[in-house]
């Protein structure tokens, strides 16, 4: 009769243990991917890194989380086993240059030297706009009415905000090509 009880109370303690090891299966693989982090060093407080279509600034590494502080101003804290099984681009590694791509279209009769002057000096006049490399208009394909280029220029990401440094280039870029008559 004593087999009973210590069967219920082993059975009990065994349910315990797989619901316990379930519970802290998340939190061991964030403490886990906290070290690995801190041990490797793929970025540090300060950097920009991209993962996920999230990009941010370090603010925080832990050793459950991350924390970026995102272009609009929002902290996003990430558990670092979602970290160690995601792919990372360090923006700030091994320098700050970012490249920034603005999408044009134009018609296909549009002379493509003239567009390229426009574009590539309209870019070479923007403030955070580094002067190497160089503003570039990259082909990108040919559209079904229109053939279609990147205007593209790097920054230092550092020193400046590439959403803004983005839509900045955008509206001269308009501004430029409606005076060039493009």
């Amino acid at each position: 009769q004593l087999q009973a009880p210590l069967l219920a109370l082993l059975s009990g303690a065994g349910f315990a243990g797989i619901v316990i090891g379930f519970a802290a299966k998340d939190v061991i693989a964030n403490f886990i991917g906290g070290i690995i982090l801190l041990m490797d060093r793929p970025f540090k407080i300060g950097d920009i890194i991209e993962m996920d279509n999230l990009v941010g600034k370090v603010s925080d590494i832990s050793v459950r989380t991350t924390v970026l502080m995102t272009a609009d101003g929002e902290y996003v804290t990430i558990p670092n086993a979602n970290i160690m099984v995601s792919v990372i681009k360090n923006r700030s590694a091994p320098d700050a240059k970012y490249r920034i791509r603005v999408t044009i279209s134009v018609d296909y009769k549009t002379d493509i030297t003239k567009l390229n002057k426009v574009v590539t000096n309209a870019l070479s006049k923007l403030d955070y706009a580094l002067e190497t490399p160089p503003p570039e208009l990259i082909f990108k394909g040919f559209g079904s009415s229109s053939i279609d280029f990147d205007a593209a220029f790097w920054i230092d990401i550092a020193k400046s905000s590439f959403i803004n440094a983005k839509g900045d280039a955008a509206q001269k870029l308009k501004v430029a090509l409606d005076k060039a008559g493009i």
